[in-house]
């Protein structure tokens, strides 16, 4: 009786510990689900902010940047076939297959982000996994394999850490051809910004395409007694004081007779 009792008790355990296990995993698929779903929603002001840090550069003209490059960024066809130097792409062109990238190859990734994301932060999540790769942000290949534990940023993000140490976590991908490049602090800077919902899509809106990148980098960023970077681990601690968001919304405002981001939209 008492080892029929043991057993009874086992089972019953096993039960609803089986039965928790699935109702996380549920909870989980939802949140993953929720993520895609609402990214899906946001996909124009995704585009807007892909507007300005691409601009329509390379509309009229390709131009080369490790590959032929037409505007909002846009490298490759639908097809998968890359641009070409001697295409001429319009922008309408140029913006329908920037669309279909962000469909195809930004938002499934979405998936393997296992908590609630905010608009802002889903926002910031889609600018960085079109400029790097969803391989390279979140360690999951397009056809859904894991090849590694994923970025910085992926990692923090699930892990719940908090908003701003996951933007920080961003600055770990700012190099080209082995260098640092401040061009791509600055983008960082601005996908932190999203993603902490200091930078709302109705300011993207009113900004001028790529001109922060004339912003001097260390404006930034929190500086040591050096004048430099203050690092730690690898990751760099960006500005978010209400000063400087303020002053990089004025000085890329678009004045009279400038084309704001809503215009190439």
């Amino acid at each position: 009786m008492v080892i029929l009792a043991i057993v009874n008790i086992i089972l019953i355990i096993t039960v609803v510990k089986t039965s928790k296990d699935k109702v996380e995993n549920a909870d989980q698929l939802s949140q993953t689900e929720d993520n895609q779903t609402r990214a899906a929603a946001l996909i124009d002001d995704i585009f807007a902010a892909i507007v300005l840090v691409e601009s329509d550069a390379g509309h009229s003209k390709p131009y080369y940047s490790g590959a032929w490059t037409t505007a909002y960024g846009v490298t490759r066809k639908p097809n998968g076939k890359k641009i070409s130097s001697k295409e001429t792409v319009s922008r309408d062109t140029a913006k329908l297959w920037c669309y279909t990238h962000i469909k195809e190859r930004v938002f499934p990734f979405f998936q393997y982000f296992t908590r609630p994301l905010t608009d802002g932060e889903i926002i910031g999540t889609a600018l960085f996994i079109y400029n790097v790769g969803g391989l390279a942000a979140t360690g999951y290949s397009w056809d859904g394999r894991q090849l590694n534990e994923g970025s910085r940023f992926f990692c923090a993000v699930n892990a719940g850490d908090s908003a701003e140490y996951c933007a920080n976590c961003l600055t770990t991908f700012r190099k080209a051809n082995g260098k640092r490049a401040n061009g791509l602090l600055k983008r960082r800077w601005v996908e932190g910004a999203l993603f902490l919902g200091l930078l709302t899509p109705e300011d993207v809106r009113g900004l001028v395409p790529a001109k922060f990148y004339s912003t001097k980098v260390k404006e930034f960023y929190y500086l040591n007694d050096k004048n430099d970077f203050q690092e730690q681990d690898g990751v760099f601690k960006l500005r978010y004081d209400q000063e400087t968001v303020d002053h990089f919304l004025v000085v890329n405002h678009a004045d009279f007779g400038q084309l704001s981001v809503q215009d190439l939209i």
